[in-house]
C-alpha cells in the first residue's frame, strides 16, 4: 500500500513520544495508510525505533537548527526560502525551545528532553527543550531520531541564521556552531 511520509509522520511521531515499554519486539501496528513496526533502540534503552514499511524510498532533507530558538525570525526566513526554492527537499527544523546563545557544545545527561511539534511555525518544525547539540542529536544522531523516523534521509545539516556574529573566538562558545559539529 503507497503512502506519503506526511500522512504516516504524524503517527509515528506520537507512538514514538507516547510509546509504552509493553510494545512487544516486532510487533505491528496495522493502520490503513501504512504497517508501522516497534522495535527496540540498540543505543537508548527504553526507546523505540519504528519503522513504516512502504514501497517508497526515504526521502531526501534538509534539516535547520540554530542557537536563538525555534522562533527566530532568520531561522523562519530560511526555512521558508529553502521550501520555496528546493520544493523537491523536506525542510525540518529542529531548534532549542528558547535561546540557548553562548552554550557551547552543553550536552543533556540524566533529563529527558521534551520534543514539541510547532504546527504554528510551519510544517515540519520541532521545539526541544535542550542544546543546539542536544537538538541535533535528537533530530539526526542516531535510529531512534526525529527525522529517520518519518522516512527521510538528511542530506545537509545547516546551523544557523545566527542572530549576532560567530567571529574569532566566539566560535568556542557558539551554540549555532556547536550544533553544525553535532551533525
Amino acid at each position: 500500500m503507497k503512502f506519503s511520509h506526511r500522512q504516516a509522520a504524524p503517527m509515528a511521531r506520537a507512538l514514538l513520544l507516547n510509546a509504552s515499554v509493553s510494545l512487544a519486539r516486532g510487533r505491528s501496528l496495522l493502520t490503513p495508510k501504512a504497517k508501522i513496526t516497534a522495535r527496540p533502540c540498540k543505543t537508548h534503552r527504553r526507546a523505540l525505533v519504528l519503522s513504516a514499511a512502504s514501497d517508497q524510498e526515504h526521502r531526501p532533507c534538509i534539516v535547520l537548527s540554530n542557537d536563538d530558538g525555534c522562533e527566530s525570525p532568520l531561522l523562519t526566513r530560511l526555512y521558508h526560502a529553502l521550501r520555496e526554492r528546493v520544493p523537491e527537499l523536506e525542510v525540518v527544523i529542529c531548534a532549542p525551545t528558547t535561546n540557548q546563545s553562548a552554550c557551547s557544545h552543553r550536552i543533556t545527561l540524566g533529563k529527558k528532553l521534551r520534543v514539541n511539534e510547532r504546527t504554528d511555525l510551519g510544517d515540519l518544525v520541532y521545539a526541544i527543550d535542550g542544546s543546539p547539540a542536544d537538538c541535533m542529536q535528537v533530530a539526526v544522531g542516531s535510529q531512534c531520531s526525529i527525522v529517520p523516523t518519518m522516512g527521510l534521509t538528511p542530506i545537509l545539516a545547516v546551523s544557523g541564521i545566527n542572530l549576532g556574529p560567530n567571529l574569532s573566538s566566539d566560535v568556542l562558545y557558539s551554540g549555532t556552531v556547536a550544533a553544525a559539529r553535532e551533525a
